[in-house]
C-alpha cells in the first residue's frame, strides 16, 4: 500500500473546514452525496457545477458541486428545482400559488397565452386569480386563473401544449431562452496518486441508525468488509416500513432483516407509516360447551370488530377439575371428566383474549337444537349475475346444540333457483324471489327471502286471462274508463310484458298498449269492443274479452259563425252561430273576442258584441262540451269616435329574461306595455323613475327618461323599484311598477386603516400581531395582502399580518387591498433591540415553604433579570427527586407522590437561562392494603358477599378515598361503591382499591369463591336389610367445588326422633347407616358451610330374611 497516498486523504480530512464523505449511491452511478444531505454529480472524477442535463433531467449544481433545490435566479430569469434536484417545467403549485415555467423551465410573468387560454402573471410568476385592471381596462379572472369575459388582453408571448414557445406577440423584455444548460464546469484539482491496495483495508466505520426526525436510534462500530444486520424498530402508532439513505425515503431502501456490507460510513433513516391496523376488541367463544372423553369438538373464535386486520388466535386450554388438550385450529379433545376453561387470544398484539367453560363428560351429552337462523354470505340476500350463487348460512342455538347439522331447500316463489341440500348453496335460475329453507335433525326450520335479478333463462308464458276489478266488463259513464288486468301462467314466467289492443271496435274506445286501462269514446249499441292481450315474450300467447260501453254523451262536430261581420257604431250585437250534429248532448259554445285594429268585449254565453274601438275584430265560439271544436269570423267596427285611455302599465323585461341584474355594471332593458291593449294613449309618452331599495339597492337610468322603453345600469346590490307613468287624453294618469333585484355589484376599497398606529414597535425575534380594516365597510372585497419594505431596519410579515423583526431599525409594514385597484397604505414601525434574560429565579407563593403539604397544587411564578428583559416568557418543567409531580405551561405544580421534586424555569429568548427551587410534596397516598372483614379471602355460599375493607398510609394522606374494582381471574364477581364483594361464579378474582388522589396507587387482593350449588346423596339402593350397614356417599355440585364438609342426620318420615337405625359420619362426605328394626327414615345430609343447602333421602329398612 502507498502510505503517502492515505497520508494526503488523512491530511484532507483534517484540514478540511467542513466535514463529509462523498458516498456513492450505487456500484455505478456517478452521484455522490455527503453526511450532510448533498447531493453532487462526478464526471471524470470532478464535481460537476452549473446546468447538467443527466437521465433525461436537468439540474443546477453550485460553484462548490452542490446540487440546488428549490428557487433559483440565473440571469434574469427564474427557474424551480424540485426537491430531487430536477428542474420542473410546466405548472408548479407552490406554497398555494400556480407558477408555469416554459419547455425550458424559465418562470413566466405578465400576459401569456398557454393552448388557446389566456393568464396574467405578476412580477413574481404567480398567477392572478382576481380580476385585474391593465392600462385602464378592467378584465375578469375565473377561477382558475383564465382570463374570462368579452375583454381580452393581447398575449406578449404564446406557448403549446408542450410549453415551447410559437410566438412572441407582443415587444417586451423577455427574452425566450432555448436551454439552461450552456454553462461550464468549474475547474477542481484532481488527485492523480495511485494505489495497488484497498487504502481502506483494516479500518473501522460507523454505522448510524436514525428515526426519520434525525434522533438517534443505534449506532455500531464496525470493521471493513464485516456485514451489520438490521433490525426492526417500533413507535407508538406507527408501523415501520424500512430503512433508508435519505430522512424522506427518497433514497435507496433496506428491510428490518437486511445484512449490510460496511465498506464506508453508513447513516440509515427509518421509515414509518400511519398504523392503519383494526385491532381485535372483543373475543366471543362458540362451540358445543359439552365434550365427551376421548371425543373432540371444534371451537371458533368470533372476533369483533368485523373488520379488524388480524383474525388470527391462539387457542389454550387450562385444567379445572377436568381435563382437555386443544389444537392450533381449535380442536378440543377431552380427557378426564369435570370442567376445563378454553381460551383464544388474539395475534395481532392486542391482548385481548376470550374465554369458555366447558364441561368434560364420560357419556355424551345431547343439546338438542332451539332455533335456527338462515342469513347469506357477507349479509347478502340477493343475487344479481346470470347463473349467480350465493353461499347460504345457518346459525343454530343454542349455539353448543350436539348435532348442528342442516338440510336446505328452497321454494320458488316469483323467481326460481336451486340449493345444494348439504352445503347450502344458492344458484339463480330465474328473476324474481324464491324462499331458501335450513331444517335441523329435530324439524326446528329458518327461513329467509333471496331475490335474483340478471337471469338471462327465459320461462315462457303459457296461458294468460283478462280480469277486472269490477263486477263485470262495461263502462257506463261519459268518458269513463275500466282497467284490464291479467292472470299469467305460470307466475315464474321471465318476461311478463304485454301489449295491450283493441281487436274490434276500434272507434269505440281506445286503451293505453302498456298499462290496459280502456277509455270509452262512444256506445256500443249491442256490438261490443273486443280488447286483445298478446305476450312480448315470444311465446305467441293471446288473450281476448268483450266489453260494452253505454252512457256516452254525443259531441259536437261542427260550428259555423253565421255573422254579422261588419258592426257600425257602438251598438251592441248578437252573434250567429250553427252547431252540429243537431242532436249534440251539449250543443252550447263559448264566445270569444280577439283585439287587432279594433277592440271590443263579448258576452261569453250570449255572443252579445261590443264595440269599443274602429278597426278589426275575431270573434271565436268553442264547444262547450270539451270536444274543442271551435269556428272563427273576422268582424270589421268602423263609426266609433276613437280615444280610449290607458289605466294601466305593465313592466318587463325586452327579452323575457328575469327581472333581475347580476353582473358587476351590468344593464337591464325594460319595456312598457298600456292596458288594455287599445288604448288609443302611446307608449311612447310613458315617463320612467328608478326608486333605491331601503336594503341598500340602487340603479340608474341611462339615457332618456321618457319613451316605450328604458335601459337601468346597476349600481349597489339590493332592490330598486322601477316606476312608469304616462299621461292620458282626458288627462287621466296609468301607473305600472317593477321590483328590480340587484345582484353582483362591486363596492371598491377606497382606504386603509391599519392599527396598531401609534408608533408601533418590535423586539428582534418577537412578533407583532398588525390588522387592517377598509372604507367603506361594504366593499366587496376587505381582504388585505400584507408586505414589509425594510430600511434601516428588517422584517418579514405573514399572510395573516404577524410582523416579526429580524434586525432594528425602521420597517415600512405595507397592507394592500385584494380588490385589483392597487389601493394601498403602509406604516412605520421600529424594530428594537432584544435584551435577553440574565438570571431567573423560580418563587413559590408566600407562605408555602416550598412545599406541598395537602397532596394538592402550588403556583410557582418566575422573575427576571434584568428587570428590562424583553422576553419574560418561560418554558415550566418539573425535575423528579424522591417525589413526583407534573407542572402545565403556567407553573401549576400538581404533586403526584411524596417526596421532593426540582421545578425549572427556562427562558425562552434563546438565553438558555435556567432557575430552579426544590420543592417537597407530602400529603399524598402512598400504600394501601386490601383485605376482606376479619382477613377472610374465601366466599362459600352462592351470590355471598364479603365486605372489603382498605388501609391507606401514611396516616397524614390528606385524600384516601378510594375506588374499588374487580378483576375476574379463573372466578367472577361484582364490588359496589361501598367495597361489598358479591359472587357470580367460582374461581378466583382480584380485588383493587385504587386512591383517587391522582398517586396512582392500587392495593390488591385475591379472594376464592367456593361455593357449591347442590348436594346429593348417591346410594345406588333404597332398602336395607336390618342388621346390615350401608355405605353413604354425598355428591356436592359443582364438582370444581372443594375442601366441603357434610352433616349427617335421620329420623322418622315424620321427622322425629327414630331409633329404627343409626348413622355415623365416617369421612367429610361419607357416613355409614346401621339398620337397627323395620321402617322407613329419612336421611338428610348439610353443607356444613353456612350456606343451609341439604338433600334428603329416605331409605328403606326391610326383615333380615
Amino acid at each position: 500500500m502507498k502510505w503517502k497516498f492515505i497520508n494526503k486523504i488523512i491530511s484532507a480530512i483534517t484540514v478540511s473546514m467542513t466535514l463529509f464523505t462523498l458516498i456513492p449511491l450505487r456500484a455505478s452511478a456517478e452521484w455522490v452525496n455527503d453526511y450532510q444531505g448533498n447531493f453532487y454529480y462526478m464526471q471524470d472524477n470532478q464535481k460537476v457545477t452549473g446546468w447538467k442535463r443527466i437521465d433525461g433531467q436537468i439540474y443546477y449544481f453550485d460553484g462548490n458541486g452542490k446540487m440546488q433545490t428549490g428557487w433559483i435566479k440565473a440571469g434574469s430569469s427564474w427557474y424551480f428545482l424540485q426537491n430531487d434536484g430536477a428542474l420542473k417545467t410546466g405548472w408548479i403549485n407552490y406554497n398555494k400559488k400556480w407558477y408555469y415555467a416554459d419547455s425550458s423551465g424559465v418562470i413566466q410573468t405578465g400576459i401569456v397565452n398557454i393552448s388557446g387560454k389566456v393568464y396574467i402573471f405578476d412580477d413574481n410568476g404567480a398567477i392572478k386569480t382576481n380580476n385585474t385592471v391593465i392600462n385602464g381596462e378592467f378584465y375578469t379572472i375565473g377561477f382558475d386563473g383564465e382570463v374570462v369575459g368579452t375583454k381580452m388582453p393581447t398575449p406578449e408571448k404564446e406557448y403549446d401544449d408542450s410549453g415551447n414557445c410559437i410566438q412572441v406577440l407582443k415587444n417586451t423584455d423577455n427574452k425566450v431562452i432555448t436551454s439552461p444548460t450552456d454553462s461550464k464546469f468549474n475547474e477542481v484539482i484532481e488527485d492523480k496518486t495511485e494505489s495497488d491496495d484497498n487504502p481502506n483495508e483494516g479500518r473501522s466505520f460507523k454505522v448510524l441508525l436514525k428515526d426519520s426526525d434525525g434522533s438517534e436510534l443505534k449506532t455500531k462500530t464496525v470493521k471493513y468488509g464485516k456485514s451489520f444486520d438490521l433490525y426492526k424498530p417500533t413507535k407508538d402508532g406507527r408501523v415501520f416500513a424500512g430503512w433508508n439513505a435519505k430522512s424522506n425515503g427518497s433514497g435507496k431502501s433496506y428491510d428490518a432483516d437486511d445484512s449490510i456490507k460496511v465498506e464506508e460510513d453508513i447513516i440509515l433513516y427509518a421509515q414509518w407509516k400511519e398504523d392503519t391496523s383494526v385491532y381485535v376488541e372483543d373475543i366471543n367463544i362458540k362451540g358445543n360447551s359439552n365434550v365427551t372423553v376421548n371425543k373432540s369438538v371444534t371451537m371458533t373464535a368470533e372476533v369483533s370488530p368485523s373488520n379488524v386486520t388480524n383474525a388470527d388466535v391462539t387457542w389454550s386450554v387450562s385444567d379445572e377439575t377436568g381435563k382437555a388438550t386443544i389444537d392450533s385450529n381449535g380442536v378440543l379433545t377431552g380427557v378426564s371428566a369435570g370442567t376445563v376453561m378454553v381460551k383464544a387470544t388474539a395475534k395481532d398484539g392486542s391482548d385481548v383474549s376470550g374465554t369458555k367453560e366447558v364441561t368434560v363428560t364420560n357419556t355424551d351429552v345431547v343439546v338438542p337444537v332451539s332455533k335456527v337462523t338462515v342469513s347469506g354470505q357477507a349479509g347478502e340476500s340477493t343475487i344479481t349475475t346470470d347463473g349467480g350463487t350465493l353461499q347460504m348460512k345457518a346459525s343454530v342455538s343454542p349455539e353448543d346444540a350436539t348435532n348442528q347439522a342442516v338440510t336446505w331447500e328452497v321454494q320458488n316463489n316469483t323467481g326460481s333457483a336451486s340449493i345444494d341440500s348439504s352445503t347450502g348453496l344458492l344458484k339463480a335460475i330465474s328473476n324474481g324471489t324464491v324462499t331458501v329453507k335450513a331444517t335441523s335433525n329435530n324439524n326446528v326450520v329458518g327461513s329467509m327471502t333471496v331475490t335474483i335479478s340478471g337471469q338471462s333463462t327465459k320461462i315462457l308464458v303459457t296461458d294468460m286471462e283478462i280480469t277486472t276489478t269490477k263486477t263485470d266488463f262495461a263502462i257506463t259513464e261519459d268518458g269513463g274508463t275500466l282497467q284490464l288486468n291479467l292472470n299469467i301462467t305460470p307466475t315464474t314466467a321471465t318476461n311478463k310484458s304485454v301489449k295491450w289492443s283493441i281487436k274490434s271496435g276500434e272507434d269505440k274506445a281506445t286503451i293505453n298498449s302498456s298499462t290496459g286501462l280502456l277509455k270509452a269514446v262512444t256506445n256500443t249499441n249491442g256490438t261490443p269492443v273486443t280488447v286483445q292481450a298478446e305476450a312480448l315474450d315470444g311465446s305467441g300467447v293471446v288473450a281476448t274479452k268483450d266489453v260494452t260501453i253505454s252512457g256516452q254523451k254525443i259531441k259536437v262536430s261542427k260550428i259555423t259563425i253565421d255573422g254579422p261581420d261588419s258592426v257600425t257604431g257602438t251598438g251592441k250585437v248578437t252573434m250567429d252561430k250553427t252547431v252540429l250534429p243537431k242532436d249534440a248532448t251539449n250543443g252550447a259554445v263559448i264566445w270569444s273576442v280577439e283585439n287587432n285594429t279594433g277592440s271590443a268585449t263579448i258576452d261569453a254565453n250570449t255572443g252579445e258584441l261590443t264595440p269599443k274601438s274602429n278597426g278589426k275584430v275575431t270573434v271565436k265560439a268553442t264547444a262547450a262540451d270539451g270536444s274543442g271544436i271551435s269556428d272563427t269570423i273576422e268582424v270589421t267596427i268602423s263609426g266609433i269616435d276613437n280615444n280610449i285611455p290607458a289605466t294601466k302599465i305593465n313592466i318587463a323585461t325586452k327579452d323575457g329574461a328575469a327581472l333581475s341584474i347580476t353582473e358587476d355594471d351590468g344593464t337591464l332593458g325594460l319595456i312598457a306595455s298600456l292596458l288594455p291593449s287599445y288604448s288609443t294613449t302611446t307608449s311612447e309618452a310613458v315617463n320612467w323613475e328608478v326608486i333605491s331599495g331601503s336594503d341598500g339597492g340602487s340603479a340608474k337610468i341611462e339615457g332618456g327618461t321618457v319613451g316605450s322603453s328604458i335601459n337601468i345600469r346597476g349600481v349597489t346590490n339590493g332592490t330598486v323599484t322601477v316606476k312608469a307613468s304616462v299621461i292620458n287624453a282626458d288627462g287621466t294618469t296609468a301607473i305600472g311598477s317593477a321590483t328590480v333585484r340587484i345582484a353582483g355589484q362591486i363596492t371598491n376599497v377606497t382606504d386603509i386603516i391599519i392599527s396598531p398606529d401609534e408608533a408601533p414597535e418590535v423586539v428582534v425575534g418577537g412578533t407583532l400581531q398588525m390588522s387592517a380594516s377598509v372604507d367603506p365597510n361594504n366593499a366587496t372585497y376587505k381582504i388585505v395582502n400584507w408586505s414589509v419594505s425594510n430600511g434601516t431596519g428588517t422584517a418579514t410579515i405573514t399572510s395573516s399580518g404577524l410582523l416579526t423583526g429580524v434586525s432594528s431599525g425602521d420597517v415600512k409594514v405595507i397592507a394592500t387591498a385584494d380588490n385589483g385597484k392597487g389601493i394601498s397604505k403602509y406604516i412605520t414601525v421600529k424594530v428594537i433591540p432584544q435584551v435577553k434574560v440574565t438570571k431567573i429565579t423560580v418563587n413559590a407563593p408566600d407562605g408555602s415553604g416550598d412545599e406541598i403539604t395537602d397532596g394538592g397544587t402550588l403556583q410557582m411564578t418566575a422573575s427576571f433579570e434584568p428587570t428590562g428583559a424583553t422576553s419574560k416568557s418561560v418554558t415550566w418543567s418539573v425535575t423528579p427527586g424522591t417525589g413526583k409531580a407534573t407542572i402545565d405551561s403556567n407553573g401549576l405544580v400538581t404533586s403526584v407522590s411524596n417526596g421532593t421534586v426540582t421545578v425549572n424555569a427556562t427562558a425562552t429568548d434563546g438565553s438558555k437561562v435556567v432557575g430552579s427551587l426544590p420543592i417537597t410534596i407530602s400529603g399524598k397516598v402512598g400504600t394501601i392494603t386490601v383485605a376482606g372483614t376479619g382477613n377472610i379471602s374465601t366466599i362459600v355460599i352462592p351470590n355471598g358477599i364479603l365486605q372489603m375493607l382498605a388501609t391507606v398510609g401514611p396516616t397524614d394522606a390528606v385524600n384516601k378515598a378510594i375506588t374499588w374494582s374487580v378483576t375476574p381471574v379463573t372466578g367472577k364477581a361484582t364490588i359496589d361503591s361501598n367495597g361489598i364483594l358479591t359472587a357470580v361464579s367460582n374461581g378466583t378474582v382480584t380485588v383493587n382499591a385504587a386512591a383517587t388522589d391522582g398517586s396512582g396507587i392500587v392495593g390488591q387482593s385475591v379472594v376464592t369463591i367456593n361455593a357449591a350449588s347442590g348436594i346429593t346423596i348417591n346410594q345406588s339402593s333404597n332398602t336395607v336389610a336390618v342388621g346390615n350397614t350401608a355405605k353413604l356417599t354425598s355428591v356436592i355440585s359443582p364438582t370444581s367445588v372443594t375442601g366441603k364438609k357434610v352433616i349427617w342426620s335421620i329420623s322418622n318420615i315424620d321427622g322425629t326422633n327414630t331409633d329404627l337405625a343409626t348413622i355415623n359420619s365416617t369421612g367429610d362426605l361419607t357416613a355409614d347407616l346401621t339398620a337397627l328394626k323395620q321402617g322407613s327414615v329419612n336421611i338428610k345430609a348439610t353443607l356444613d358451610d353456612g350456606s343451609g343447602i341439604s338433600v334428603t333421602k329416605t331409605i328403606i329398612i326391610n326383615p333380615n330374611s
